[in-house]
């Protein structure tokens, strides 16, 4: 059975028909792997959601790296099932390994895929010379504020005027 404790006994059988146990050994088995639940990614983080295997005391071993980039492999071990990976760069595709661990041995399998964060470079500065400028522009710049959802951000500087949409 996974994640469980075996417990093994070396008995000799004496000559004289007694028994007397020789060695006595507590060896845990690999649990099962977790099952991926979802990866949802911004430009620099990653959230991962996997369901565990049953058993109790089951911790995880998270591996990840860009892709054809080993050598830049970061590690993390945790009890929970939901992990945000921050500091992760934009538009790079990244290998993700996720094994379940039962008091120090590793589960057989795991999860073994790709994430890809988002592009981060998709914000547009919109410069308006004039006060007038951008009042005569209201009705674009206004539309361009619904349609961002009030990601926006509209900054009078005196007589200069910038619009900036951040688009997610």
């Amino acid at each position: 059975m996974p994640a469980t404790d075996y417990s093994i006994f070396l008995t000799a059988l004496m000559t004289d028909g007694s028994r007397r146990n020789v060695s006595e050994k507590h060896l845990p088995s690999s649990p099962n792997p977790p099952i991926l639940d979802s990866i949802e990614t911004t430009p620099t983080d990653a959230t991962i959601s996997y369901f565990p295997p049953e058993g109790s005391e089951i911790s995880y071993y998270i591996e990840y790296f860009p892709v054809d980039r080993e050598e830049y492999a970061n590690f993390v071990e945790t009890k929970s099932a939901l992990v945000k990976l921050r500091g992760l760069d934009p538009s790079t595709n990244f290998r993700l390994r996720v094994l379940s661990v039962f008091r120090g041995v590793p589960s057989t399998e795991s999860i073994d895929t790709t994430f890809s964060t988002k592009d981060g470079s998709k914000e547009k500065e919109y410069e308006y010379a004039s006060k007038e400028d951008y009042q005569g522009a209201g009705g674009a710049a206004n539309n361009l504020v619904e349609e961002q959802k009030n990601q926006t951000d509209v900054t009078p500087d005196g007589d200069q005027y910038y619009y900036q949409a951040r688009r997610a």
